[in-house]
């Protein structure tokens, strides 16, 4: 008799604002997570972290048990009587990538991880915490971590890197990867030139990671920070052209520090290297179509071309909103709205997505600066 389907949920969430605001967050984040696996009737549950820890990682990290604690006592994930947290938790290490990947999984369903040592998949049994900078040598074998090189960003070198694990659901493989790439340093340099400096950093190490992660005839799901911003040089254009506004640039040393458009006497737009401060945001992002028109200045991907897929987007932008409890559709005015945290599948993937199924987490409570994205395969 064939195996019943396995429907699986796959949430990336970028967690730093979780992490620094614990207190105020956790409770809401954990219940509208766990009511999201619910609603999509998942039998495996996949939750990839980026930022574990927030800013001041060393004491954010002490808040990782009880986060995982919290999560697990929820009524809609009771039935997950299986699980797996692979955290990232030495800030010192000079690997350290603040990767968090949680896995959680029904009684009913055949989940075997697989082993480098063993050269093999095993069963999952039970539930299971490892920490990344002191696995024990059978547990070092689940997972592969890297950090990207130094050489491929153009500012300091930062905690951005992949985790993968392999996994046999039902007799399928599929592997899952964790991805946290390169932000934009600044508003201004990337308004410089088109495509920016980092998203031709985003693109390089996107590759990087396709070439890392493929094993012939495999499934793939990655998904993660991919921190895709918006064209600014485009967007901004267009904008002007849209308003009829006038614009004033301020360079220094030759190089541009800030943007100003006008439109009759006042400002629709300023920009400088930490802020990107913009009239009607919510209205054009948000309220408009869920901001379906600033997807034509959504470029990054492209750039990569890699063997990728990605389901439409439908919904409003994942980043950056109010860390205020009371203002979860306010965005925050440090930069561009963008869809910042995606899921990409391989092609083999691709026709077992769940239809729609592609969606913010959240939307109308506060989850950090970035709201978590969901997809559903099966």
């Amino acid at each position: 008799m064939a195996q019943p389907p396995c429907r699986c949920l796959l949430i990336t969430a970028n967690v730093g604002t979780l992490f620094e605001q614990y207190e105020a967050l956790s409770e809401t984040w954990c219940s509208t997570i766990a009511k999201a696996v619910a609603a999509a009737k998942a039998d495996f549950f996949a939750l990839h972290l980026q930022e574990t820890g927030g800013k001041n990682v060393a004491e954010g990290l002490q808040l990782v048990n009880p986060f995982l604690s919290l999560l697990a006592k929820q009524p809609e994930l009771l039935a997950f009587k299986r699980s797996l947290a692979i955290i990232d938790d030495e800030p010192s290490s000079a690997t350290f990538t603040a990767l968090g990947n949680i896995y959680m999984v029904k009684e009913h369903v055949e989940a075997t991880i697989w082993d480098d040592t063993a050269a093999a998949f095993i069963l999952l049994e039970g539930q299971q915490v490892i920490l990344a900078s002191s696995p024990s040598p059978s547990e070092a074998m689940l997972f592969r971590r890297a950090k990207f090189e130094r050489e491929i960003y153009p500012v300091p070198w930062t905690r951005k890197g992949y985790c993968q694990t392999r996994w046999q659901l039902n007799k399928h493989d599929v592997s899952f990867v964790n991805i946290h790439m390169f932000h934009d340093a600044s508003n201004t340099v990337s308004l410089s030139q088109t495509p920016s400096v980092y998203a031709q950093c985003r693109a390089s190490a996107l590759q990087i990671v396709r070439a890392n992660t493929t094993w012939a005839g495999e499934h793939v799901a990655y998904f993660g920070d991919l921190n895709t911003r918006l064209a600014l040089g485009p967007l901004v254009e267009a904008i002007q052209k849209q308003l009829k506004a006038d614009k004033q640039q301020t360079l220094k040393e030759q190089e541009l520090v800030g943007l100003t458009l006008t439109c009759d006497g006042v400002e629709a737009l300023v920009v400088t290297p930490k802020s990107f401060v913009m009239a009607r945001k919510e209205e054009m992002f948000i309220s408009t179509n869920h901001g379906q028109a600033m997807l034509a200045f959504d470029q990054d991907l492209a750039l990569a071309e890699v063997d990728l897929r990605e389901q439409q987007i439908t919904f409003p932008p994942s980043y950056p909103y109010s860390e205020t409890a009371g203002e979860p559709k306010t965005f925050l005015n440090k930069r561009c709205p963008g869809w910042c945290d995606r899921v990409l599948v391989t092609e083999s993937l691709q026709d077992k997505v769940v239809e729609s199924s592609y969606q913010l987490v959240g939307l109308d409570v506060c989850m950090g600066d970035h709201k978590p994205v969901q997809l559903t395969i099966e």
